[in-house]
């Protein structure tokens, strides 16, 4: 009688760490595709002119898909929040919406990507591929010059440091930014 209990609890733990898992990491996480896990980071190509760019296509979609999407895209929605389009943006997540038009420091979005990487609430996750300061600045851009997701950077009347930043990301001869490293503790 003793064997039956041992049998069944490790049945239970072996059931509830693999549903666990799923929570945590994904439904497919042990037994998914392999084609669905990239092998490499795609590599953000630049832009040609920072006045030409629109600012979510061609800028803001592809940090958002590199650095944000694996845990809040389509195959993932931690708090129930998806970067993975315009209208999912703008709905939000389990507390509502992530961005103000207008308002980056109220919006939640950039108040998690500014907190210590020590914070709880510090997005990326410390095991997560973290954002530079540049784009946090972009994203910090984005969000008060209207949230739009489909105006050129210079209909957005950006000032001379939003200048100096644009062209950091388009243009491609200048150095690029140090890639962002992994926070560990």
């Amino acid at each position: 009688m003793q064997h039956a209990g041992a049998v069944l609890t490790l049945g239970c733990l072996i059931v509830t760490g693999h549903l666990g898992a799923g929570l945590t990491h994904g439904k497919d996480y042990l037994w998914g595709e392999e084609e669905k896990k990239p092998s490499v980071m795609p590599v953000r190509q630049p832009v040609k002119n920072a006045q030409d760019a629109v600012l979510y296509t061609d800028l803001i979609k592809p940090l958002l898909e590199e650095k944000c999407t694996g845990c809040h895209g389509a195959q993932k929605q931690k708090g129930k929040l998806r970067l993975d389009g315009p209208d999912a943006i703008l709905k939000g997540g389990e507390d509502g919406a992530v961005v103000t038009a207008g308002n980056a420091e109220g919006s939640d979005l950039i108040r998690r990507i500014r907190l210590p990487a020590t914070a709880k609430a510090h997005m990326p996750p410390r095991n997560k591929l973290q954002l530079t300061p540049d784009e946090i600045e972009l994203l910090h851009f984005w969000v008060q010059s209207g949230l739009s997701f489909d105006k050129r950077t210079g209909e957005l009347s950006p000032g001379e440091k939003e200048t100096a930043l644009l062209r950091r990301f388009t243009d491609s001869t200048s150095r690029p930014a140090p890639p962002a490293e992994v926070i560990t503790l």
